[in-house]
Formats: structure tokens, C-alpha cells, sequence
């Protein structure tokens, strides 16, 4: 069973996984926080990670789209790579600016650690940034412990009409204070500033809003 099965530790989270020899590299990393705007297909070189352990052959239409995209040596394509071997890894996102798609926004250096999370109906993605230069130091990523009320939104707020709000909130807080309490392992203080982001109905259930107002019409 060992042998096929191979360790995949991801730097510089820290982070240690086990799969199945020769599992594509973007079914581990999707669950994560790595982003695949192009979903996939090795167009855009946003998933790449360099080998700094390991073996990950790149087959020829691999490596001409390495080429493309500026990239040689150790640098491979997530998309495009399967776990051959027990590897280690660097992950190109976490060493940029915080994860994000291509929009532009303003960025203003600052002191102190913080915290970003996104409070999606399905993941929840918690980041642990370095205000003073925008890098990703460590990522939490979860399902949405409300999905035991629906998969959707309109479940969601049904369930909370039915008289589950606070149970919810209680779910998402605990949850996303477990994934905090994670990323900031033995670090002393606490963040300087913790900032969540979600669509309305998340953002009502997180708060404890009331949620009458978002089920009829007009919201």
C-alpha cells in the first residue's frame, strides 16, 4: 500500500499530505486556496510550483507551455503534474501579493499580521497575511459546515426561517475561529485586523442579522 501511495509537503505552509502515486497535483492543491483561473487547461501559469524535492516529469506539451510562459528549471504546472514521487513543493501564489484574480486595487503597507477570509456559501478560505508587504504566510480552506442546511441559498435561508439562524451562526463563527486559532498556531498577540468577505445571506448569518428582509421581495 506504501508504494503507492506518496507524501507531497507544501512550503512554506508546512502543510503535509499523502495521495495516490501518480493523483494530478490539482486535485491536492484546489482543496488548499491554490487559484486556477484558467481552470486547468496551463494557459495562464498561475498554479505554477517549483520542485525543490522530488520528481514531477514534464511531458514535451508541458514543457513548451513552461516555455511560453518564461518558466524553466524546477518550475512545473500544477495543472499539468501528477504526484510521481514524494515531493516538496513551493507554491508560486503564496510568494506574490495576496491571492486574488487580476483586478487591480490599492495596496498600503502596514504593521502588524492580518487575517482575510472568505465566507462562501460552499468554502470558506481563511488567509494569514503580512500587512507590511501583502504576502500569504498561511491558508485555512473548509466546506461550509451550513451545507448541512442545503447547498444553496435559498436552503440556507429557509433553514433559517425554520428557526436554525443562531445554530448557524454559531456553525460559521466556531468554524472560522477554528481555522484563525490554526493559522496563528503559537504566534503571541493577535492580528491586527481580521476582514470577511461573503455575499449577503453569509454575511447576514455570520453577523446574526435578522434574515427576514432577504427572503421576499424586494431584498
Amino acid at each position: 500500500m506504501k508504494q503507492n501511495t506518496v507524501t507531497v509537503r507544501i512550503s512554506p505552509l508546512g502543510k503535509i499530505l499523502r495521495c495516490r502515486r501518480g493523483a494530478p497535483l490539482i486535485d491536492i492543491l484546489h482543496s488548499y486556496g491554490i487559484e486556477f483561473p484558467c481552470g486547468g487547461k496551463g494557459t495562464c501559469g498561475k498554479c505554477r510550483v517549483r520542485i525543490i524535492e522530488g520528481r514531477a516529469t514534464a511531458d514535451p506539451g508541458h514543457l513548451l507551455q513552461l516555455e511560453k510562459l518564461g518558466l524553466t528549471g524546477d518550475w512545473r504546472l500544477a495543472c499539468m503534474t501528477r504526484c510521481e514521487s514524494d515531493l516538496v513543493l513551493e507554491v508560486g501564489q503564496y510568494s506574490g501579493i495576496i491571492l486574488a484574480d487580476e483586478t487591480p486595487f490599492q495596496f498600503a503597507p502596514a504593521e502588524g499580521l492580518g487575517i482575510a477570509v472568505d465566507v462562501g456559501t460552499t468554502t470558506l478560505v481563511a488567509q494569514l497575511v503580512d500587512r507590511r508587504d501583502g504576502k500569504v504566510l498561511a491558508v485555512e480552506t473548509a466546506l461550509n459546515p451550513q451545507s448541512r442546511y442545503g447547498s444553496d441559498l435559498v436552503s440556507r435561508l429557509e433553514a433559517a426561517l425554520a428557526g436554525h439562524r443562531e445554530e448557524m451562526t454559531r456553525m460559521i463563527r466556531d468554524y472560522i475561529g477554528e481555522m484563525i486559532s490554526r493559522m496563528w498556531n503559537k504566534r503571541k498577540g493577535g492580528p491586527a485586523r481580521i476582514v470577511l468577505v461573503g455575499n449577503t445571506v453569509m454575511q447576514h448569518l455570520f453577523s446574526g442579522s435578522d434574515i427576514r428582509p432577504l427572503s421576499f421581495y424586494p431584498f
